[in-house]
């Protein structure tokens, strides 16, 4: 009997089971998530009071809170170390 190709819908299965994606969708979907990723990314900004003034309308406690969200899903990580001025996240 001639070998089956697996079929495209149990590729995609197989692909994404392997590689979950939803809590991610789940933290970027949230309000402030993507633009605060975005100053992270592409602007370079690491500190804690220069992604408050960069995003105006945000205030600390959702900020801290959507910080700890997306370092939990693994998209940013918390910098721990002697530099001066200490850099928030990475």
């Amino acid at each position: 009997m001639p070998r089956q190709e697996p079929s495209i819908r149990n590729v995609e299965r197989e692909f994404f089971a392997a590689r979950p994606i939803k809590p991610d969708l789940g933290v970027l979907g949230r309000k402030w998530a993507v633009l605060i990723l975005a100053d992270i990314g592409l602007r370079q900004v690491d500190r804690f009071s220069n992604l408050l003034h960069s995003n105006p309308g945000l205030n600390p406690r959702i900020l801290s809170r959507r910080l700890r969200e997306l370092e939990e899903t693994g998209m940013i990580e918390r910098m721990d170390g002697n530099r001066e001025p200490r850099p928030v996240v990475r």
